[in-house]
């Protein structure tokens, strides 16, 4: 059976309805992008999915590359993140990951950033969706994480929009996205309200250039 491009966003579906989901999907489906933003997803099925995802993962050969995973706008914690971290790690060929408007803290960002596939070159964990903003709160430990991987990793662009980070690693990821010359966009929006002019200033200057495209 040939279901490449599966989108169920919006329609309220539940832990056990991911559950269910799941189970559904034939074994044998080609899927490469799967998209459930905006529901009511929590934690408790994020066992299912890493089992999904490193399933997925070893009939690659059979079913080409899972490509996209889309979990955006839900109720998914630090707990949930800790589950789907251990199916993102068996997962080599995801290539984008969003995780914006959850409920994830430095601790969940970074146990997603610790086990990121090396393929992986999109990753979105915005407190924002589709204009709402609460949820995600990555803060300093978040980007830490995420400045200790760069140079291991193939993104190509970073999300984290208004996720409370404060302007001295803002700054630092900035300078490490340029040094490396491998992440092409940077979204920082509404993360550095409180900061000073000349503080806005450096982190603008890391994206004078042809490398980076800096958004803040």
């Amino acid at each position: 059976m040939y279901l490449s491009h599966f989108n169920v966003g919006k329609n309220k579906i539940s832990d056990q309805g991911v559950r269910d989901l799941l189970t559904y999907i034939p074994k044998t489906s080609n899927i490469t992008d799967l998209i459930l933003e905006d529901n009511q997803i929590g934690s408790e099925c994020m066992k299912e999915m890493a089992n999904f995802l490193a399933e997925r993962e070893r009939k690659q050969y059979d079913l080409g590359n899972f490509l996209l995973l889309h979990l955006g706008g839900n109720k998914i914690d630090d707990n949930g993140a800790a589950f789907l971290a251990e199916g993102l790690k068996k997962c080599e060929t995801i290539m984008r990951l969003h995780l914006p408007y959850n409920k994830l803290t430095g601790i969940g960002a970074k146990a997603i950033v610790d086990n990121l596939p090396n393929q992986l070159t999109v990753l979105n964990l915005s407190n924002s969706n589709n204009g709402r903003v609460g949820g995600n709160k990555i803060k300093d430990e978040g980007v830490k994480a995420i400045i200790a991987k760069l140079a291991n990793k193939k993104l190509e662009a970073l999300y984290l929009d208004n996720c409370e980070i404060p302007v001295k690693e803002g700054l630092e990821l900035a300078q490490k996205c340029k040094e490396l010359k491998a992440v092409k966009y940077l979204y920082m929006r509404g993360n550095f309200e409180a900061a000073k002019e000349e503080e806005i200033n450096a982190i603008k200057a890391c994206g004078d250039n042809k490398d980076l495209k800096l958004t803040i």
